[in-house]
């Protein structure tokens, strides 16, 4: 016991064992909150991945706290949804078992760079007639850009970057930017966006849930 002693009182001669010892205590503090915060089904489900498991991560994006260093920020990744009331969504019945639905998203963009994408998930309870949705970009000086039309199954992904038709509106290749930017000068603009989705349901039990994600240059905290 004595020899023990002895062996902690010397170990305090010395600075880096000591910081050594913390380090040590710091990983098994870790690995046992570890294992009683996720649990063992849940650790396998994250590590193995997917994208519908990281969908909402963007690739390769640097984690949010690099823009407190950066004189220019990087647009940090979002996602919202109707079906947990970031997003906002009004239904109103109509004739006949029909129903309409309106849907909304409003946020400031101050940054400095462009997101990387823009995605709409969406999903539909129907039988036979499938719901349909339109979507409209308000940007900060005041123009609105129809972004879709479609119609809707029970899980379908809209990428902006990938939409052909859009393209050709914005007549550019490179969608995102044209939906930050003045089209005159190209300037990106800083400011108030609106994403508005307007849908139509024909069955008295059909619904529309929407999960916008706009992946940035950077995630997290």
């Amino acid at each position: 016991m004595n020899s023990l002693k002895n062996s902690f009182q010397n170990l305090l001669y010395y600075p880096s064992a000591i910081l050594g010892m913390l380090v040590v205590f710091l990983l098994v503090f870790t690995a046992i909150y570890a294992m009683i915060k996720i649990p063992y089904r849940d650790a396998i489900r994250l590590w193995r991945g997917g994208e519908e498991v990281w969908y909402q991560n963007p690739k390769f994006a640097p984690p949010a706290w690099i823009n407190f260093f950066s004189s220019k920020k990087y647009a940090e990744s979002f996602a919202v949804r109707t079906s947990d009331g970031t997003m906002t969504k009004e239904v109103t019945p109509g004739a006949e078992g029909t129903s309409t639905m309106s849907s909304s998203y409003t946020f400031d963009f101050s940054y400095d760079y462009y997101p990387q994408e823009l995605i709409l998930y969406l999903s539909s309870t129907y039988e036979e007639k499938q719901p349909f949705i339109s979507v409209e970009w308000l940007t900060p000086d005041g123009r609105k850009i129809r972004i879709v039309n479609l119609a809707v199954s029970q899980k379908q992904t809209y990428r902006f970057s990938q939409d052909q038709k859009l393209k050709t509106k914005l007549r550019t290749d490179d969608v995102i930017p044209a939906l930050f930017s003045d089209p005159e000068t190209g300037r990106l603009i800083k400011g108030t966006y609106q994403l508005l989705i307007t849908g139509a349901a024909f069955e008295p039990d059909s619904d529309i849930n929407v999960e916008f994600v706009s992946h940035g240059q950077v995630y997290g905290l």
